[in-house]
C-alpha cells in the first residue's frame, strides 16, 4: 500500500447494534444480546477507530443485510450510520444496493461519495468528515467520471447504457 493515499473497507453482512456500538456478527452468531454481541462479531466502533488512527483518508463502507437476527431486548437488527465519525467517511446500505452503489456510482476516478450520492441507489446513505472525497483518485491528465461514464455506454453500446449516460451525468460533455 505504499504511495496510498486513501483506505476503504467493505464490511458486509448481518449487523446489529447496542446502545454503545455495532457489530458486524459471524454466520454463526445465533440469539445476539448486549452482553454476547462482541463476542459474536466485529467491533464496527473499533474498525472506525482503527481507520481513523493512521494517515490516509479513510472510508469505510457497511453492506448490511438487514437479515432476520434472533435479537435480545437490548440489541437492534441493523446498521445505523453514527452520529460521530472523526476522520472517517461511513458509507452504508443494503448489500445489493451497495453494490451497484460502488461498481455504477462510486469507483469512478474524480467521482466523490457526494456526487455518487446524489444518484444513488434507495437505501444508500453517507456522514463523515469528507464528502468531497473520491475513492479513486483522478491523477493528472487522467479522465473524469463524465468520460469515464461515457467511455463505459460506448462500451456497452446498448441504449439502456447511454440512458444511464444521461441519468448519471446530466448536461455532461457527451
Amino acid at each position: 500500500m505504499r504511495g496510498a493515499e486513501r483506505l476503504v473497507i467493505v464490511a458486509g453482512g448481518h449487523v446489529v447494534a447496542t446502545d454503545r456500538d455495532s457489530f458486524l456478527l459471524n454466520s454463526d452468531a445465533g440469539t445476539v444480546n448486549g452482553v454476547t454481541a462482541s463476542a459474536s462479531g466485529l467491533s464496527l466502533g473499533g474498525l472506525l477507530e482503527l481507520a481513523g488512527s493512521g494517515p490516509r483518508l479513510p472510508v469505510i463502507v457497511v453492506a448490511d443485510s438487514r437479515a432476520d437476527v434472533t435479537v435480545g431486548a437490548d440489541v437492534e437488527s441493523g446498521y445505523t450510520l453514527p452520529a460521530e465519525t472523526g476522520p472517517v467517511t461511513v458509507v452504508a446500505g443494503p448489500p445489493n444496493a451497495m453494490a451497484r452503489f460502488l461498481a455504477d456510482e462510486l469507483l469512478f476516478p474524480g467521482q466523490t461519495v457526494a456526487g455518487a450520492l446524489a444518484t444513488a441507489p434507495e437505501g444508500i446513505a453517507a456522514t463523515g468528515a469528507r464528502p468531497d472525497l473520491a475513492l479513486v483518485a483522478q491523477e493528472g491528465g487522467g479522465i473524469g467520471i463524465d468520460e469515464s461514464i461515457w467511455r463505459a455506454a460506448e462500451t456497452a453500446g446498448t441504449v439502456a447504457a447511454y440512458r444511464d449516460y444521461l441519468r448519471r451525468v446530466p448536461g455532461g460533455a457527451f
